[in-house]
Parts: C-alpha cells; structure tokens; sequence
C-alpha cells in the first residue's frame, strides 16, 4: 500500500525534484516573459514545444526499463537487470544522436511555417540573445540531474552495472516486446499535451502563445506532481504482481489513484475559483483574463485524469497497457482536430476547449470499464474511489475558496498563498473523513504520532 514509509520515501523524492524545478520556473517565468516580451517569449514556447517531440525519441524504453529492473530486482536477478539497463543505455545513445539530426532538420524546415513575423525572429534570436542563454541553461541543467541519476543509482542499487559490454540482443529485444506500446502511448500524450502551443503557432500570430502558454504551464506543473505517485506506482504495481495477490494489487490501484485525485484537486479547485486573479498577481494584469480563462478550461481535465494518470502507471507495471494505446491515440487526434477547427471561431480558448472535451469523454466512458477487464474492479468501486469520495471531500475547501475570492481581495501574491494555506485544512480535514477509512485513519494517527514524539525526543 501507499502508506508503506519506502513508498512515500520515492514519492516525495519523486517531488523534490519536480518541486524545485517548478520552484524555478515559477519565480523566473514572469521575469522572462518582461524580458523577452510576449511575442519573444512566445517564440520561446514553439522551440520549446517543436524539441519536445525530440522525447518520442525515449520510444518507450524509460517505461519498460522501470517495470523489468523492478521487477528482477524483486527476484534477486541483478544480472539480467544489469543487461537490461546496458542495453537501454545503447539504445539511447542512438535515439540521442537521431535526437541531433532531428532538430537540426525543424530548424532548418519547420520555422519557418509557423506564424513568427520575421522581425520577431530576428529580435529574439539575434538581439534578444536571452533565448540562447535559456538554452544553455536547460542543458546544464540536464548534465546535472543525469550525474545526480548516476549518485542515486550507484547509492540505491549497488548491484547494478551499466556498461557497453554488457548490452545484448536479448535485452534490446525485451525491452522492445514492452517498448513498443508505451512509446505509441508517449505518441498520444503528445498529441495530447504537447500540439496546442503549435496549433496557435501556425493560425495565429505568435504572442497568442504566450496567452495559452501561460495557463498552460500552470496545467503542466499540476499533472508532473501526479507523475511523482504515478512513476512510483509503476515498479511498486510490478512487484506486487510478482507476489501473486490480485487482492492486494487491486487495493494498489484504487489507493494509488484515489491519491493522485486528492493531491491535484485542491490545486485545480483553486485555478477553476481563482484562476485569473492569480495569473494577474503573478504574471501581470494583462494576462489574468485570457490567461485565467485557459487554465479554467483545462482544469476541468485534471479533475479525472490524476486519478487515470495514476492507474495508468500501475497498468504499465502489470503490462497491461497495450490496449490503451489506440483510445489516447484516438483521444490525441480528436484533441488536435478540434483543436484545429474550434482556434478558427473562438481562438486560443477554443483549442483549450479541444483539450478537454476528449479528455473528459476518454475518462468517464473508457476507464472505469478498461479497470474491471484488467483488474476486475467494477466501474462504480472505481469511480467512487477515485472520483466521487475525493470531489466529495473538496467541497468545503471550494465553499472556503469562493468566500476568500470574493469578501478577502488582495493585491500581493504572497497574501494569495497565505490565503490557500489557510483554507486547504478543510481540503485536508475533508480527506480524513471521507478518503480513508477506519483502519487508514488509524494507520496514518499512529504513524503522525510516533513522528511527533521521535520529533520531541530529538529536540
């Protein structure tokens, strides 16, 4: 169960490193977009958005190193996890060298066709040097946390040995007998998350980027804190399956997804209530009413898709994620044809429009009935785990939130978070009642309790 302490260890160790990245680009986002300009910054985005595809590059290897190290990990087999990691080593060696020809191609090709006025491309890229250090800075930043993963990796698992020698034509050919269908799932969460800045790029001018950039990225950081449970659920979903219990791989599941559904729900509460209020506070007056209106819209989609996030994870674990392949495939193409037909009529909040509502028809038709093939839970136990007990327990914390918006105004964004903290123990006190039952809640008081005295006893 989640409540495990090494489950919760990887979890927020997960967070940690999402959190200090978001940290990051939260403080820094208002001062590039001033710095840049909206039209720069918007230029920014596309680069952003055209290298992101470079990721289809992965071709699901990430995925499928995860579940077989963890699992053979479980079944004291380091050898073969040590020829399955060498082998995902070469295999990303070559997609790194594609990764090379790939972008050089868009930028000699693609550019062009996008909506950039050409005196925009001159000032951003030659006067507005700022875009090369941003760069430049996001390389560093990826030479770092691969020598951190290399620490972690010789601290965690002594046992593992990543070397050329050691890759093989067995390994290669396992991880892609998993491979293949998670990377067609990396192709759909593209379509998904990753063409509505190109859409705007190309049918309109190119600070329209910026406007949907904005609570866009408010979006994207909300759904990397579930990839935090998520990408943990993936190996601890394997290694119960090893132990043969399909009781307890089903408490696994609905526990794993019930929690993904409370951490984002307070957060995605809080755009939908207050979303264009906390834009102006932190981006700037100009940007709160297109801005608030987009990470309103695709807020509505972080309501059922933590939970589904989550679940997803533990079925890529169980390897039991082939046949969600051609409902997202199907979910990524409906988002960019809608998208594409509604940007014509009601601009960049039309293409948000064209996010959620196949987002929202995948997550209510498509998963409760996918969960009870593959795990034998029924569709109502999923939804009123995962869906119904959480929205049920937020109540309070969005009566709390709709009264500060309207009878607390303030001008300064840390009297904003100030005002969050205060109301999010109703989110909290919600979730005690209501998300756990008799035995969690005595679990959860027992283990706050021996943290609290160990905390007394220290000082």
């Amino acid at each position: 169960m989640l409540g495990r302490p090494r489950v919760l260890r990887n979890i927020f160790s997960n967070w940690g490193s999402y959190v200090i990245a978001m940290g990051v680009n939260f403080f820094l986002s208002p001062y590039v977009v001033r710095k840049l300009g909206t039209t720069g910054y918007g230029v920014w985005t596309l680069i952003l958005a055209l290298t992101g595809y470079l990721g289809l590059l992965d071709l699901g290897v990430r995925g499928a190193v995860t579940r077989y190290v963890a699992k053979f990990h479980t079944q004291i087999k380091h050898d073969r996890s040590s020829h399955v990691a060498s082998s995902a080593m070469v295999i990303f060696s070559t997609a790194g060298l594609l990764a090379i020809l790939a972008s050089a191609i868009m930028a000699g090709f693609v550019i062009e066709h996008l909506d950039i006025p050409r005196q925009s491309t001159v000032f951003a890229l030659h006067l507005g040097y700022g875009i090369i250090a941003l760069a430049c800075l996001q390389l560093g930043f990826t030479v770092a946390r691969w020598v951190a993963n290399i620490i972690l990796v010789r601290y965690l698992y002594p046992e593992l040995r990543i070397h050329l020698a050691l890759a093989d034509r067995a390994g290669v050919k396992l991880i892609f007998s998993f491979s293949v269908f998670s990377f067609l799932l990396h192709v759909s969460s593209s379509l998904i998350y990753a063409t509505d800045n190109v859409v705007i790029g190309a049918y309109l001018p190119v600070a329209a980027v910026t406007f949907y950039a904005i609570g866009g990225n408010l979006a994207e950081y909300t759904r990397t804190l579930v990839s935090g449970i998520s990408q943990t659920m993936t190996p601890l979903a394997s290694s119960t399956e090893a132990t043969r219990d399909q009781q307890q791989v089903q408490k696994v599941v609905l526990f794993g997804a019930r929690a993904g559904s409370m951490v984002v729900l307070p957060i995605a509460v809080t755009f939908m209530l207050r979303g264009s209020r906390f834009i102006g506070l932190w981006m700037g007056p100009e940007y709160a009413e297109t801005s608030g209106k987009v990470i309103c819209i695709l807020s509505l989609t972080l309501l059922f898709w933590a939970g589904n996030s989550v679940t997803a994870g533990s079925l890529l674990g169980l390897s039991k994620h082939k046949p969600l392949v051609p409902v997202l495939l199907s979910e990524g193409l409906c988002n960019l044809t809608l998208s594409i037909l509604w940007i014509r009529s009601m601009g960049i909040v039309g293409v948000a429009w064209g996010t959620v509502v196949p987002a929202v028809a995948s997550a209510i038709l498509f998963w409760p009935w996918y969960v009870r093939r593959t795990l034998g839970i029924q569709p109502l136990t999923y939804a009123t785990s995962v869906w119904l007990r959480p929205m049920l327990a937020i109540l309070p914390f969005a009566l709390g939130t709709y009264a500060v918006d309207h009878y607390w105004l303030t001008e300064r964004l840390i009297v904003f978070f100030m005002q969050v903290a205060l109301v999010l123990p109703l989110a909290l006190g919600g979730y005690w009642l209501i998300c756990l039952d008799k035995t969690q809640r005595k679990d959860y008081a027992r283990g706050l309790s021996q943290s609290f005295e160990r905390a007394v006893a220290r000082s």
